[in-house]
């Protein structure tokens, strides 16, 4: 295993690590710890943050960043897809159907609750856009002649729609 890999999960593992405690398990220099973390922090991997001690100057801590999280296996997608199926496969399709069902009304009744308090059109689109970008949609409103036009330009449940 290649000694960036194995500092991500030394890291994911501790929460946060400084380059002395990385330096030992690793059996490296702090130095070149050092460099390796400061590289990940670079590539916007990892986040810096100073400890206060007793005495000397304060102790540097590295943690990782959301893009740092993003390096582990995530398979969210694939268990919603396995749910899907086992639901279709124990209750039928019309089972699967009254799901479905359910989540549009949830989702429609939260559209509402915040398209309610709006009094134009246009006001109640902006809000939807929000409300989509919020979701992942990546929502735009766009407007011509003819009226609006609302664009998603990306499917965060694509996988299991």
């Amino acid at each position: 295993m290649k000694t960036v890999d194995r500092i991500l999960q030394i890291v994911k593992r501790d929460g946060s690590v400084t380059a002395k405690q990385l330096s030992s398990e690793l059996g490296m220099t702090t130095m070149g710890a050092r460099q390796h973390l400061q590289g990940l922090e670079d590539e916007g991997i990892l986040s810096i943050h100073d400890v206060k001690v007793k005495v000397g100057r304060p102790t540097r801590h590295w943690s990782l960043t959301q893009k740092g999280h993003e390096q582990f296996a995530d398979r969210h997608g694939e268990l919603t897809i396995q749910f899907i199926e086992a639901v279709e496969h124990i209750f039928g399709k019309d089972g699967l159907d009254k799901v479905t069902s359910e989540r549009e009304k949830l989702t429609l009744q939260n559209y509402r609750q915040h398209l309610d308090q709006c009094e134009s059109l246009e006001s109640k689109l902006e809000t939807l856009v929000f409300l989509r970008e919020k979701e992942g949609y990546m929502a735009e409103l766009e407007q011509d002649e003819h009226g609006f036009i609302l664009i998603e330009n990306h499917c965060p449940i694509c996988k299991a729609a």
